[in-house]
């Protein structure tokens, strides 16, 4: 419904993994609606990226229950509740390298503000885990969809045999809640493609003002405090937790073309380095950041 994902996803999710995973449905009630969804796999890439650069593996499991999929016309028909998990094992740099607060993870390095910046010495070496539990309502113009989001990652130092072996867990904690409502009528039953009653035209006599969405999103994320030990990333110009607004309209001129227009607001618990020639001195210190974007999205 945003833009973007949530920062703990574009941190710590992956995305664009090489791999074999088994889909599907089960249940379906008499209406054709099936009452859960899953998906289970073992992938051997790294975060956003099809390079495997180490022999490690991770299983990625999803469960969705739509427990009143069978109640046709009941407020709760939409009700969606269910998690997943991420375990694995690394050893390789650590990826990402820099957290940022608005791009996925191996993005755009001059896009969204980075605000925790790992020694480049860091691996990423031993166990990893991740998990989430999520809430998801949608009813006639509504979509609500909320999800806390946890887990570790273990780090080392790639200086000299001690340190590779010495092991840093740093915990996660995130959670978000964000909401769509439809201006135009149009209704939504899941996230996915919006079908405009009119879709957008400036024929004479067949004019259609699209779809119109507005949306919001409160984002939180926590890394734990043991990041700033053993080296693994200094405290100087570097926030481990943030508070992350969004407030934006978004445009579905067909069911296939749709335009963002976002403000995106960021609030960080210590100053981080940010460089810049315009309003911020380079170099200087920042605790808060905001970003205006406009987004076009082409579905094929």
């Amino acid at each position: 419904i945003t833009p973007e994902r949530s920062v703990f996803f574009n941190n710590f999710g992956l995305n664009g993994d090489e791999g074999i995973m088994p889909y599907g449905q089960l249940f379906d009630a008499d209406n054709g609606v099936s009452r859960i969804q899953y998906a289970a796999g073992i992938f051997n890439g790294n975060r956003n990226g099809f390079a495997a650069n180490q022999d490690g593996k991770f299983f990625a499991g999803f469960l969705n229950f739509h427990p009143f999929g069978g109640s046709e016309g009941s407020i709760l028909e939409n009700f969606n509740v269910g998690g997943s998990v991420l375990p694995g094992n690394n050893s390789q740099p650590a990826l990402p390298a820099t957290l940022r607060t608005v791009q996925a993870t191996t993005g755009n390095a001059t896009f969204g503000t980075p605000f925790l910046t790992l020694s480049d010495k860091a691996m990423e070496s031993g166990p990893m885990a991740f998990w989430d539990l999520h809430v998801a309502w949608f009813y006639q113009q509504l979509a609500l969809i909320s999800e806390w989001q946890s887990g570790y990652q273990d780090y080392s130092l790639n200086t000299n045999q001690a340190t590779r072996s010495m092991h840093t867990r740093v915990p996660v904690q995130s959670w978000y809640l964000e909401a769509g409502y439809l201006l135009t009528g149009e209704t939504r039953s899941q996230v996915g493609i919006v079908k405009p009653l009119r879709p957008f035209s400036m024929r004479p006599g067949q004019f259609g003002p699209g779809a119109w969405e507005v949306f919001g999103r409160y984002d939180f994320l926590d890394v734990g405090s043991q990041i700033f030990t053993n080296g693994i990333a200094g405290t100087a110009g570097n926030a481990n937790r943030l508070w992350q607004s969004d407030v934006g309209l978004t445009w579905h001129m067909t069911q296939y073309v749709k335009m963002f227009f976002d403000w995106h607001h960021d609030e960080f618990n210590n100053p981080v380095t940010y460089n810049t020639t315009n309003n911020v001195p380079k170099g200087a210190g920042i605790t808060t950041s905001n970003t205006l974007w406009w987004r076009l999205q082409l579905f094929f």
